[in-house]
């Protein structure tokens, strides 16, 4: 179900693009027609003159706005799919949980705090957009570092993935943090305080699952070298490959799962 929503939004989004294009060559074709000449060609066009162009049409910014959301969703579902998969019910719900409440977090923010300006408002909604995707990857990966520990049959390669997703999320916070001193330099104390704020709880918050899988991590190789060569020594013989079901291997196996998890 979920790939299917993914092709539907990377549908639409090529849709969206080609909207785009399109108002970006009419924006063209108009400059070239009121002063540019064709042998002039596009290098003589000023980039400013073509947005203020492109930002007069509502048609445009309407496009603009839809490609940049249909990019956002889609690079969420991909950093989900390929470091989560598939998702629990239990996960899912809680993902949503999250959603909502953040939403009616920052939707009173904005309507107690923000001026009623469409810039400013569009400013803070991209601005907790980014936050909230980290926010939601970084709850989503501390449910599946639950989920893992709580699992005779979790792997290393499970273990690896989540501590993967934390280190992007961490990276990106990271610039983030940077991108807020640089963006309240001319602003006071107080408005940098307010957006690094958040970024930095993420960041905090990130650090300390960090260590609770690098400690998962490292706990569950010892004790699976551990685990090796004690059957190496009571078991010098058996090769666990040739060894036919019904013969003992499910209890082998379970023995070396169950003891990582120890």
């Amino acid at each position: 179900m979920g790939g299917s929503y993914g092709l539907v939004i990377a549908a639409y989004t090529a849709i969206s693009f080609c909207g785009v294009a399109w108002r970006i060559s009419l924006a063209l074709n108009k400059i070239l027609l009121d002063g540019a000449t064709v042998e002039e060609g596009i290098g003589s066009v000023q980039a400013g003159l073509i947005l203020q162009l492109l930002l007069e049409s509502s048609l445009t910014v309407a496009l603009l706005t839809n490609l940049a959301i249909n990019l956002f969703i889609l690079i969420a579902l991909f950093t989900k799919a390929v470091f989560f998969g598939q998702l629990s019910s239990i996960e899912t719900r809680k993902v949503v949980e999250r959603l909502i409440n953040y939403i009616l977090f920052k939707g009173i923010f904005l309507t107690w705090v923000v001026q009623p300006d469409i810039v400013q408002i569009a400013l803070w909604l991209t601005w907790f957009s980014v936050l909230g995707s980290l926010k939601m990857f970084q709850g989503l990966a501390k449910d599946r570092l639950e989920r893992l520990n709580a699992s005779p049959s979790a792997t290393p390669w499970a273990h690896l993935r989540v501590f993967s997703v934390l280190v992007l999320v961490l990276l990106s916070d990271l610039f983030w943090i940077r991108l807020c001193t640089m963006v309240s330099k001319g602003a006071g104390t107080s408005t940098f305080w307010l957006l690094v704020f958040e970024p930095l709880s993420i960041a905090f918050e990130t650090l300390q699952l960090w260590c609770t899988v690098c400690s998962s991590l490292t706990h569950g190789i010892d004790i699976l070298q551990m685990t090796q060569c004690i059957a190496k020594d009571h078991f010098p013989l058996i090769d666990l490959q040739q060894v036919p079901h019904g013969n003992g291997k499910e209890l082998l196996l379970g023995t070396v799962d169950f003891s990582w998890k120890l």
